[in-house]
């Protein structure tokens, strides 16, 4: 109809698509078509506001879904709230623009309330280098990650977070465990360890870790925890 005609115009002329472009677009998110250029252009407005122009552009085209979220009932108070953290909002919208559509009472207060009790401190400067640890589950995700963490060594663990709160949006099966099993088999981890940080466990497994275990093997010698992960 002409009201999804009006949107779709809308659409390619404001980000600036190509048919092929917005066709994926729409087919990533299809309701996007019903919705008022006027709404459209309201959530388009905010983001820009916020990050620029080109950013506002590149988080929409990512996030389409972003378009049919209120600006004054969900973007704004959720902008405002990660601002009273000290949170680069706009860098926010850059990196990880989907943060914006999380429940501020079941998504970002009990994340910050948990990483809180973790102790980690700056909060403002770790979510604005790490948002998408907002749209990790504390429950699922957090939790068993600084279990996990604490068992190794890591104790206390909030100062290690605040400096590398990166390895929070690790997988826990797919990268900590794997790399903490590799590092212990080869005799260079005894947990615990406290002499162990996060960015130990940050090393790729495959690029840098095994390749330097197999070489130190090779040689003959046992290298040290520093020597096989970041040095």
């Amino acid at each position: 109809g002409d009201g999804a005609r009006r949107s779709l115009s809308w659409l390619g002329r404001t980000l600036g698509l190509e048919a092929a472009a917005l066709g994926r677009l729409v087919a990533s998110f299809p309701p996007v078509v019903g919705l008022e250029p006027a709404r459209l252009a309201a959530s388009h407005a905010f983001l820009a506001s916020e990050a620029g122009e080109a950013a506002a552009v590149a988080a929409l085209v990512r996030y389409p879904q972003l378009l049919s979220v209120s600006v004054e009932a969900n973007l704004r108070p959720t902008a405002d709230y990660l601002r009273s953290l000290g949170v680069d909002v706009g860098r926010v919208v850059r990196s990880h623009a989907i943060t914006l559509d999380l429940s501020l009472e079941a998504n970002l207060k009990p994340t910050v309330s948990f990483l809180q009790r973790e102790g980690v401190e700056e909060l403002g400067r770790v979510l604005s280098s790490q948002p998408s640890l907002l749209s990790l589950s504390t429950q699922s995700s957090l939790a068993p990650k600084c279990d996990f963490l604490r068992s190794l060594g890591m104790a206390p663990l909030g100062p290690l977070l605040t400096q590398y709160p990166a390895v929070l949006t690790l997988s826990l099966e797919a990268n900590l465990r794997p790399t903490a099993l590799a590092l212990a088999e080869a005799g260079v981890l005894s947990p615990p360890d406290p002499t162990l940080r996060p960015r130990h466990l940050a090393a790729s497994l495959e690029r840098r870790i095994k390749p330097r275990l197999a070489l130190c093997a090779a040689l003959g010698v046992t290298p040290s925890l520093g020597a096989v992960t970041t040095d």
